[in-house]
């Protein structure tokens, strides 16, 4: 099977640690959660005080048949930090 590869690009230090996601609907609700951190009550991170600084892309292909891990160039942007945050409760 395919997946595929997603990092979180910091403005400030660069990518970071890859992760491997079925699709690009299911790596954007788990980048948005991230940027959003529910539940609250497990209080702020970098990303919910600083979600413009972040930036989420697909960078790349796994195939878990070869092991193959294919690069994608130019990496492709799929979501700013402030595109997902959640305006109901963006004061949070």
């Amino acid at each position: 099977m395919t997946y595929n590869v997603y990092s979180i690009r910091d403005h400030l230090t660069g990518f970071l640690q890859p992760v491997v996601e079925q699709s690009d609907p299911v790596a954007l609700r788990n980048f948005s959660l991230t940027i959003n951190r529910y539940p609250k009550e497990q209080g702020h991170t970098l990303t919910t005080w600083r979600p413009s600084d972040f930036d989420f892309f697909r960078i790349g292909t796994f195939n878990t048949d070869t092991g193959e891990l294919v690069a994608e160039q130019p990496p492709m942007l799929i979501a700013s930090g402030l595109s997902v945050v959640d305006k109901e409760d963006s004061n949070g």
